[in-house]
């Protein structure tokens, strides 16, 4: 990604910065309807950057497995909110499985991660949602089997149904 004219940082780093902040204005609301803007815009890097963004992966899962914790740990998060941030971490696998399994097993959190969607999976009720998690959820078909963690292919057959 480049760096425009006079600019020290890239686009894709001043669009980061942008998420960082609405993240942090989001942390105190209590609809989270900034995160779930949010959310949409990390979705929409994933489905059209893929093989682009490789180096800032890292950084992106990150920071949406910091919000699923979050999340999680509090009873008062909004279903909506959960549900676009399951949503954005399975569009990680359709831009690149091998990564997002890779970032999800350095910080702990597949199995917290699938259990979580397993549990939420009836609640996504919208076309456009379960679309992203079939895609995103395909994807790990043809991700390698050695890339896959022991617990995701213990739980392919109930991913799959």
């Amino acid at each position: 990604m480049s760096v425009g004219e006079g600019q020290t940082v890239s686009y894709l780093e001043l669009t980061f910065q942008f998420l960082r902040k609405v993240l942090v204005v989001n942390s105190a609301g209590q609809h989270k309807l900034d995160g779930i803007v949010a959310m949409k815009v990390v979705i929409s890097i994933f489905d059209n950057l893929p093989g682009l963004i490789d180096s800032a992966l890292p950084h992106l899962i990150g920071m949406l497995l910091a919000e699923h914790k979050v999340a999680i740990e509090k009873q008062s998060t909004p279903s909506k909110y959960t549900s676009m941030i399951l949503q954005a971490l399975t569009s990680a696998f359709y831009n690149n499985s091998v990564a997002t399994f890779a970032i999800m097993e350095q910080e702990g959190q597949t199995a917290v991660y699938f259990s979580s969607l397993l549990n939420f999976i009836g609640k996504f009720s919208l076309e456009f949602e379960l679309r992203r998690v079939i895609f995103g959820l395909s994807s790990i078909l043809r991700t390698p089997a050695a890339s896959i963690p022991p617990f995701v292919i213990e739980k392919l057959p109930v991913i799959t149904q």
